[in-house]
């Protein structure tokens, strides 16, 4: 039965990679046409105040300190810390013990300790930065995503019971572990959580969890017990996925692969104090169709209660899009190949 998970997540996650990398080529594809909606653009919303130049291309935004931003490059030991005036980068090292634990991880920092999430070998490795002490917890079982949240506790989405869909599980480890499942918050729908796919966010300031979805409208709010808050929805329109995950049964082996072409709806975004920053995949009717194509559009909804605040462009540069942003706290750090721009935020965004 434990083989048995690994296969069906293992082929889950290779797929999800796969179709990111498809990403670029069919997000402008429902654009061929209009979406029905709009959107109301929130004027200088973001200025730039300050860029570095590094010497080797940043993948992540991985976490910051109150003096830092950290990054991860190809190397997933290898974490790039720079200052908030980006005029000092420094490297750490994380000593991860095994080749095993090299795979699969992308390393979160939640200063001063680092986590990271080993797909492979189920476990959960947490590394300080002040005290160099490294913490190896064994979760038993295969996942898809985890985040730490507060006091030793993660947040994982694991298979069911069923092995058809993926679930929500929270996990608080100490002297009394225990963990809680939540069945209910992501939808049946028996293709291993392909056409629920998406992102996972953590508010620090107000404790609460988010979960947007790359093919279809909405996000989800939950409480850090994973209680659902609401469901609410994306200003676009499309409800219903043109993606679904196929299962495949060999002798025990278990797998699945996606059906259909993978249409994405809302992209990698951030959350920050009560703001969802959500990266849109579709243009809006009232948009014109060059600057949306040379442009990042994000769009800003309040998490307290799931209502549209309004849009604004990432610009690009040198000719480039931004490869991933996150908001910091009155700031957007986004990252351009091997540069790396501070914006500030509009202070009522």
């Amino acid at each position: 039965m434990k083989r048995r998970d690994a296969y069906v997540l293992a082929a889950i996650g290779i797929t999800a990679i796969a179709t990111i990398y498809l990403m670029a080529f069919y997000a402008n594809k429902p654009n061929e046409k209009k979406n029905g909606f709009s959107r109301q653009f929130i004027l200088n919303a973001i200025t730039e105040v300050r860029n570095i130049e590094l010497n080797e291309k940043p993948e992540s935004i991985i976490g910051e300190s109150k003096d830092h931003i950290y990054l991860i490059g190809e190397v997933p030991d290898k974490i790039i810390a720079v200052n908030y005036q980006l005029k000092s980068k420094e490297i750490i090292t994380i000593p991860i013990l095994s080749e095993e634990e090299h795979t699969k991880t992308i390393p979160i920092v939640d200063f001063p300790d680092v986590y990271i999430f080993t797909q492979n070998s189920k476990l959960v490795i947490k590394y300080n930065l002040v005290s160099k002490q490294i913490m190896k917890n064994n979760l038993n079982e295969m996942f898809s995503k985890g985040l730490p949240i507060l006091n030793n506790s993660f947040i994982l989405r694991t298979m069911d019971s069923t092995k058809s869909d993926q679930v929500f599980k929270k996990i608080v480890i100490g002297n009394d572990t225990h963990s809680k499942v939540a069945n209910d918050i992501l939808e049946k729908v028996g293709d291993g959580g392909f056409s629920t796919d998406g992102m996972l966010y953590y508010d620090k300031h107000s404790k609460n969890l988010c979960y947007t979805f790359f093919y279809r409208n909405g996000f989800i709010a939950m409480d850090s017990d994973l209680n659902l808050l609401y469901r609410a929805r994306t200003i676009d329109t499309i409800t219903i996925p043109q993606l679904y995950g196929k299962k495949i049964v060999s002798k025990s082996k278990v797998s699945f692969t996606y059906s259909g072409t993978p249409t994405f709806i809302n992209l990698r975004g951030s959350v920050n104090n009560s703001r969802l920053f959500l990266r849109s995949a579709l243009k809006a009717d009232n948009e014109d169709a060059t600057r949306f194509l040379q442009n990042s559009v994000l769009d800003v909804y309040d998490t307290k209660n799931g209502n549209y605040r309004g849009s604004f462009y990432l610009p690009t540069y040198g000719n480039k899009k931004a490869a991933e942003f996150k908001v910091l706290d009155g700031l957007l750090v986004a990252i351009y190949d091997k540069t790396i721009l501070v914006y500030k935020l509009k202070a009522d965004i």
